[in-house]
């Protein structure tokens, strides 16, 4: 593409650059309200977003509410601090005996006197890769080789230590201990405890390593019995999962068979968990009021000029407040029943209100009536997944779950379809502001050749006035001289 230097008004005198800027301005107005359209409704779009996820959020933690995870909770406690337990909402309450008879170690190779310097060499390399290793089998079967590299006892320790799992986990300890006369052993544990022992093979001979340890310790597994039963329960590491539904065991280092530890672990029911689960739920849809009541308003009117100031990007928008609407009137459900009386309310602000102590009462009175009334099916929780999903369901045929009532919702939340007819607009505005790029520059290009036409024949004007008050002024001359 081509340019040329242009000169503002040389033969006419008129600023026409400054001209044809305003005459500019005025045919891009229609693009100018376009590009404010644009910006003010992709500001829209991000509010209705973080609405949307805010709602998202508000269907997992009601759907939490389903599993039990949230509304039920369990309390484990431990007679003995050489075990610990705990519990999830699935255990059942009640109490028992659990021993342990030895905690879980890991296996361990020593390795007396390899040398005087950690710089000295306790394996010959060959010069062959292949053969210049060390092959390790693990107390859980794990297979591994390490490079012997230029044999000295540092780079050993250092390739064994490097040896990780599949997952980045290290698979061995290895140090070079000084005994203090001025001679080296080396230690090797498995990083993981558990039965068995570990098995070094130098590469080269097929033999052991050094000769074989000085010492080898078999590792343990960690064991457990639970009440008076002879059954023992083994673990390679120190924790115990679900060993009862729900319950998880874990028995601190250092017990061994020679002194078993007995607890008595007792499981209760937390009945404060509920109201401090509802309290949060409760502070999550008032979070998503307050956003809404915000991006809603109209701001304060004006008298003076007779308008609104301070509004919010999406003043007086209809289908966030039935949003808005449809959250607070979860609290009045078809099954006539009282959350008021339950410690559930709403305030002049709109909010919803929560009293904590309405709630215990209540649930101390009769715990099924008030589990029904807001984790049941049709409950408080489920009414208000419904509401949340009624807005922001992303698509047909999206399942959720509460109370044991599994819900499909067969169309897209009319939130979600706000923000597709918006973005829908600001892809066409974008499309018209294009056009209009076009259009302007064209329109530019024609004024710029008007106006340069115009000095154009203003200049060739003054050209021919000039030349012929030349003529004129030789006419006179001629005149005067005779």
């Amino acid at each position: 593409m081509t340019s040329s230097i242009q000169f503002s008004g040389i033969a006419s005198g008129l600023d026409t650059a400054s001209i044809i800027s305003q005459l500019m301005s005025i045919e891009s107005q229609p693009q100018t309200t376009l590009k404010n359209t644009v910006t003010a409704e992709t500001s829209q779009v991000t509010e209705l977003r973080s609405i949307n996820t805010s709602l998202q959020n508000l269907i997992t933690s009601a759907s939490s509410f389903a599993g039990g995870s949230t509304w039920t909770q369990i309390n484990a406690t431990s007679s003995n601090a050489a075990i610990t337990a705990a519990a999830t909402a699935g255990a059942n309450t009640g109490s028992f005996q659990v021993t342990a008879l030895q905690s879980a170690t890991a296996a361990e190779n020593d390795y007396g006197s390899v040398a005087t310097a950690t710089s000295a060499v306790i394996v010959t390399p060959t010069g062959d890769a292949t053969k210049d290793v060390l092959k390790l089998t693990l107390p859980d079967g794990t297979a591994a080789q390490v490079s012997i590299g230029d044999g000295k006892l540092s780079t050993i320790v250092a390739n064994l230590n490097a040896l990780k799992d599949a997952n980045g986990n290290r698979l061995i300890n290895a140090s070079a201990v000084n005994d203090g006369s001025g001679s080296y052993s080396l230690m090797v544990t498995s990083a993981s405890t558990g039965a068995g022992n570990i098995a070094i093979t130098d590469g080269t001979t097929g033999t052991d390593f050094l000769g074989g340890p000085t010492e080898q310790y078999a590792g343990k597994n960690a064991q457990i019995k639970l009440g008076s039963s002879s059954t023992v329960i083994n673990s390679r590491t120190n924790t115990f999962t679900n060993v009862l539904n729900g319950v998880t065991l874990t028995v601190a280092a250092g017990v061994t068979s020679d002194k078993p530890q007995t607890s008595q672990v007792a499981l209760s029911d937390n009945g404060s968990s509920r109201a401090t689960a509802i309290s949060a739920f409760v502070s999550q849809i008032n979070t998503i009021l307050t956003k809404i009541a915000a991006d809603t308003t109209y701001g304060t009117y004006n008298t003076t000029n007779a308008s609104f100031s301070g509004g919010g990007v999406l003043a007086g928008d209809s289908t966030l407040r039935s949003v808005a609407t449809a959250l607070t009137n979860t609290i009045f459900g078809s099954d006539n029943v009282a959350l008021g009386n339950m410690g559930i309310s709403i305030d002049n602000d709109g909010q919803i209100t929560f009293d904590q102590d309405t709630f215990t009462t209540a649930y101390q009175k009769d715990p099924q009536a008030v589990a029904d009334a807001f984790t049941g099916k049709n409950g408080f929780v489920s009414r208000v997944m419904d509401a949340a999903a009624a807005a922001s369901a992303p698509a047909y045929g999206q399942v959720v779950g509460t109370g044991g009532d599994t819900k499909t919702y067969k169309a897209e939340g009319s939130l979600s379809m706000l923000i597709d007819s918006l973005n829908a607009q600001i892809k066409q505005q974008n499309d018209e502001i294009a056009q209009w790029d076009v259009r302007l520059a064209q329109k530019r290009q024609n004024l710029e050749t008007t106006y340069t036409n115009l000095e154009t024949a203003m200049s060739n004007m003054t050209s021919q006035s000039n030349w012929l008050t030349s003529q004129i002024a030789g006419l006179d001359s001629l005149t005067s001289g005779n």
